[in-house]
C-alpha cells in the first residue's frame, strides 16, 4: 500500500526524512515512482493506492473442517500402519485423499474479490503463491480433530508367548504338549503375578478357558501420538502399571479369553508387537461380540527411551505376520481368486458340501477342505 504525500513547497518535499533540494528532483522522483503530479500553486505529489494479491489474503485460514460425526473408528488398518511405521504419514496421505481440494472455497472468494478490482490477471499469475499462503497460514488440525472424535479403540501389546493347548488331528486322540498348570505358571511369571496373589485364580481361569493362543495385554487408544515418536531411535521399553485386560487369543481359529488384572511390569519394546485388536482376523471383538471401545476404562502403558530393568526377552508377534498373510488372502480374493490354506470360507466361491467320507465343504477352485 503506497502512502499519499501532499507538498505545497518544493523546499518542504520529503520522503522517509530525505528532503528534495529542487523541484526537478521531486518531479523525477515522481516519475520513477509513478506518482501523479498536480502543480497548482505549489508542488503536490499524490500516489495512487495500488493493491497486490497479498492485500486479498484472509487473516484467518482453516482449510479442513471436521464434523463431530467424523472419526477413524473404521480406519484401524490405516492407524495400524501408523503404529507399524512409527509415523503419522499414512494418516496424512488419507487426509489428502479425503480432502483433495481443501482450498477451493478460499480461492473462489479471493478470485471474486480480485476480479472486482480488475486484478484477475494477477490472480492467475500468483496462484501458486496464493496457495502457499493458505497452507502456511492454515490453523486447522484434521488429524487431531479426527482422533478426538474416535472411539477408544483397543490396542494390545503381544508378549511373544504362545500358550500351548489341546491339539487335534484326523483319526487321532486329542493331546497337549504342556500341562495347564505349567502354562498358568509360565504366564504368571511373565506378568509378575505370584501364586499367593489374589489374582492367581482369575489368571488360572482365563488361561484354562482360553486353551491356546497368544498372550497379550490390552489397553485403550487414548493417545495415539504418545505411541509414535517419528524417530529413527524407537522406544526401548514399555511399562504397564495399573488396571489392564490380559488375554490369550487364537486369532486363526477364533477363540480365547480375557480377564482384568492389576499389573506393574516392564518389558522391552518391540514395535511389531503393538497391534490394533480390530486388525486381527478373529479379534476379541469378534470372539466375544463386544463393542470396539470395550477397554476404554483401562490404563495406558508408558513408553520410554530407557532400557528395561528386567532381563525378559520378547519375541516378535506372530499376529503381525498373520495380519500380513490375511491381507494377501484378501487381495487374492478381491482379484477374483482364492488361496489353498485360507480357512475363511467367505473368501472362496462356489463352495459345495461333499457327503462322502470324510464329509465336509470343498472349494472347487483351490481344493480347500473344511471337515465336519
Amino acid at each position: 500500500m503506497k502512502t499519499i504525500y501532499n507538498v505545497l513547497n518544493a523546499e518542504d518535499i520529503q520522503l522517509n526524512d530525505e528532503p528534495f533540494n529542487t523541484e526537478e528532483e521531486a518531479i523525477k522522483f515522481k516519475e520513477e515512482q509513478e506518482f501523479v503530479l498536480f502543480p497548482p500553486e505549489g508542488l503536490q505529489i499524490v500516489s495512487e493506492e495500488v493493491k497486490t494479491w497479498e492485500d486479498f489474503m484472509p487473516t484467518y485460514v482453516s482449510l479442513y473442517y471436521v464434523d463431530y460425526n467424523s472419526d477413524l473408528d473404521h480406519e484401524t488398518k490405516t492407524l495400524q500402519e501408523c503404529l507399524s511405521q512409527n509415523s503419522m504419514c499414512p494418516l496424512d496421505e488419507k487426509i489428502w485423499d479425503w480432502w483433495d481440494f481443501p482450498e477451493e472455497y478460499y480461492l473462489k472468494d479471493i478470485l471474486e474479490a480480485m476480479r472486482q478490482e480488475g486484478l484477475e490477471c494477477e490472480y492467475d499469475e500468483h496462484l501458486d503463491e496464493i496457495r502457499d499462503y493458505l497452507y502456511e497460514h492454515d490453523t486447522s488440525d484434521p488429524i487431531h480433530d479426527l482422533l478426538r472424535n474416535t472411539t477408544s479403540l483397543a490396542i494390545y501389546y503381544d508378549l511373544g508367548y504362545q500358550v500351548d493347548g489341546w491339539h487335534e488331528a484326523f483319526l487321532c486322540e486329542p493331546w497337549r504338549n504342556t500341562s495347564e498348570e505349567d502354562e498358568v505358571s509360565n504366564v504368571a511369571k511373565i506378568l509378575g503375578i505370584s501364586r499367593d496373589s489374589k489374582q492367581w485364580k482369575d489368571l488360572e481361569t482365563m488361561v484354562c478357558q482360553a486353551d491356546s493362543g497368544e498372550l497379550r495385554i490390552y489397553f485403550p487408544m487414548d493417545d495415539l501420538e504418545a505411541l509414535i515418536n517419528n524417530d529413527v531411535n524407537d522406544f526401548k521399553s514399555i511399562r504397564f502399571k495399573g488396571r489392564f485386560a490380559v488375554g490369550v487369543i487364537d486369532v486363526v481359529r477364533g477363540g480365547g479369553d480375557v480377564c482384568e488384572l492389576d499389573l506393574d511390569v516392564e518389558f522391552p519394546f518391540v514395535r511389531a508387537n503393538l497391534i490394533f485388536s480390530d486388525c486381527d482376523h478373529y479379534s476379541w471383538e469378534d470372539i466375544a461380540g463386544t463393542y470396539t471401545d470395550w477397554c476404554k476404562n483401562y490404563h495406558m502403558p508408558v513408553l520410554s527411551m530407557d532400557e528395561p530393568k528386567s532381563d525378559i526377552e520378547i519375541a516378535e508377534s506372530s499376529s503381525s505376520a498373520e495380519i500380513k498373510r490375511q491381507a494377501q488372502y484378501e487381495a487374492t480374493y478381491r482379484a477374483g481368486g482364492c488361496t489353498l490354506g485360507d480357512t475363511d470360507i467367505r473368501r472362496h466361491r462356489g463352495v459345495y458340501y461333499r457327503n462322502d467320507f470324510p464329509c465336509g465343504s470343498v472349494c472347487p477352485h483351490c481344493g480347500q477342505f473344511w471337515i465336519d
